[in-house]
């Protein structure tokens, strides 16, 4: 089931339409030193995630999509934020309800599973610049900008396991 945003909010990017079907998914929102784990593909520059499966939950949905893409695991994650991120994509055109969560993330990354995207460490500024979806820019600006002392601080804040 997924989640209201703590305040109430829930945005909207991309353009409506009648077309779309509702598409719900988890998105990880890592920073370390400066950077920022993102996913590359042929689409372009992405938060690691994607869409639950039957069944599942937004948590269980973030773990496996995030081991999936990045081949780190999610050691702890904190909600963050959620917003619909309206895309046609392979054809198919979704309302994409994305839930945003802080990821700390495994120190050492096993072999992603999914080849069609490459894990990558961008530095923060340049990642939002590349970013193909304004909800997860969005996301990662909100990320920024809570009452943290730094980015860093994704690291050492308390999250549940």
């Amino acid at each position: 089931m997924l989640r209201p945003t703590p305040d109430g909010t829930l945005l909207s990017f991309g353009v409506a339409s009648e077309r779309y079907r509702d598409r719900p998914g988890a998105y990880g929102i890592t920073i370390r030193d400066g950077s920022l784990l993102v996913v590359q593909g042929k689409a372009g520059v992405f938060l690691p995630g994607g869409g639950l499966e039957d069944g599942e939950t937004v948590e269980d949905a973030l773990r496996r999509e995030y081991a999936e893409e990045t081949g780190f695991s999610v050691v702890g994650c904190e909600f963050l934020w959620a917003a619909y991120q309206f895309v046609a994509e392979r054809g198919t055109w979704m309302r994409k309800h994305c839930s945003f969560f802080v990821v700390r993330a495994s120190d050492v990354a096993t072999a992603p599973v999914d080849c069609d995207e490459v894990p990558a460490w961008v530095p923060v500024e340049r990642a939002l610049a590349l970013m193909v979806e304004e909800a997860s820019v969005h996301a990662v600006r909100r990320a920024l900008d809570a009452d943290q002392p730094s980015p860093s601080v994704t690291q050492t804040r308390r999250m549940r396991p």
